[in-house]
């Protein structure tokens, strides 16, 4: 299939920019040029940071992340499209859709002159901020306001604890569920997804020690000892919490099959591939952390 890439490799950003500029090119011509200064902005923005945030500084929620998030969000879309939803794919939902996505964990960049870790302390309060940074980037763009709200109620959708319910018509809805799918499916689907545990780890002990582990238990965050214990933790968490998730919307058995013309696709393989791995792995994981 042209503009289809089948390998879920961890990416450097300069590939990631690329691969997702030939989706767009491919699939979204007509928002193509738009779209493609928006991810030069994004990735720039993580890079080099800007007069009011500093660079990406945390390891596992970087650039490369977060193009792999709107690779995934942008296929789902193009699959329905194949399908013959049309109405999921017009100019709005697709520059929404994918500034959503590529500033979804915009929140883990710290402002200039803020103290503190590298932005892990950020871990559970980080939805909330790329909501505001979201906001306050897209609207330096020239985004109208209407535009900027809408991907504010995205990003808000990306929440695991506590989600929101806001009021949202049936394509604002669709489009929320396509990010929640890209969200979740980019991370455990990832080739690397094992490797990469003790960066995620790393950044949940940096919140833990600037919130504290009593707080944020007592705001039903559950709190992991050590690294062993989120590796152990992970193929517990995908069958009862991710896989279920993704069944309910729906988007991984309706689109992406449609984008990849194959009823499995690399993402179904590479997750069945990571889950059998992190059972076999429970209780005595081969990886040791990289925590100061």
């Amino acid at each position: 299939m042209p503009g289809c890439i089948t390998l879920l490799r961890r990416l450097p950003m300069s590939d990631a920019k690329g691969e997702i500029k030939v989706l767009l090119n491919t699939h979204f011509s007509y928002q193509a040029p738009e779209l493609s200064e928006l991810v030069e902005a994004v990735a720039a923005l993580y890079h080099s940071g800007t007069e009011d945030w500093q660079a990406c500084q945390v390891a596992y929620h970087d650039f490369r992340h977060v193009g792999q998030v709107t690779l995934l969000a942008l296929r789902l879309l193009a699959g329905c499209a194949r399908a013959g939803q049309q109405a999921l794919c017009g100019p709005g939902a697709v520059r929404r859709l994918t500034a959503a996505a590529l500033l979804h964990d915009s929140g883990y960049l710290k402002r200039r002159g803020e103290a503190g870790g590298r932005g892990g302390e950020h871990s559970f309060d980080h939805v909330g901020r790329s909501e505001q940074l979201a906001q306050h980037f897209l609207l330096q763009k020239g985004w109208v306001k209407e535009d900027c709200e809408t991907v504010q109620r995205l990003i808000g959708q990306t929440e695991i604890i506590h989600r929101p319910t806001p009021v949202m018509g049936e394509l604002e809805s669709e489009l929320a569920s396509f990010l929640r799918t890209a969200d979740l499916l980019a991370q455990v689907a990832a080739v690397d997804y094992v490797e990469r545990l003790p960066d995620l780890y790393d950044e949940f002990a940096e919140a833990y020690q600037a919130v504290g582990v009593e707080l944020l238990r007592r705001r039903g965050v559950p709190v992991f000892e050590s690294l062993a214990a989120l590796v152990s933790s992970s193929a517990s968490f995908m069958r009862q919490q991710v896989l279920p998730e993704l069944k309910d919307m729906g988007c991984m058995d309706r689109c992406l099959p449609m984008f990849y013309g194959t009823v499995s696709t690399p993402y179904h393989r590479q997750l069945e591939a990571n889950l059998q791995r992190l059972e076999r792995l429970e209780g005595e994981p081969p990886i040791s952390s990289r925590s100061a």
